[in-house]
């Protein structure tokens, strides 16, 4: 949970920015990560944002995780997502360069 700084369009407003990692399949080795940049708590049109909501339940424990429920308890999630490329310079090698990654960007969480 974050709050938008003073010179932001909407000063003052909370968000949830971070990642998400989904385990895929029974034995939680093939894992994916989602990144959400500026989930509010109300949409464009003011209406309730149903997927701030269910990254709230998992921020404050409502809904279970692998980690400290086992995969038995854990909530099982539907994110459909986009694929956002992360763009960022960087001189690791000693050299600024350009680097880019592509990940899973945001979207609609559901529990199933």
């Amino acid at each position: 949970m974050k709050t938008s700084g003073e010179n932001s369009k909407n000063p003052g407003t909370q968000f949830i920015n971070g990642t998400i990692d989904i385990a895929t399949d029974d034995a939680m080795i093939n894992i994916v990560t989602i990144h959400f940049t500026y989930v509010t708590a109300k949409t464009k049109n003011g209406s309730d944002n149903a997927t701030f909501n269910t990254l709230q339940n998992i921020i404050n424990g409502t809904y279970g995780n692998v980690t400290e429920h086992g995969a038995d308890k854990a909530t099982k999630l539907r994110i459909d997502s986009a694929i956002g490329l992360n763009e960022f310079f960087s001189n690791r090698n000693g050299a600024e360069e350009l680097v880019s990654v592509k990940r899973n960007e945001g979207g609609f969480v559901h529990v199933v």
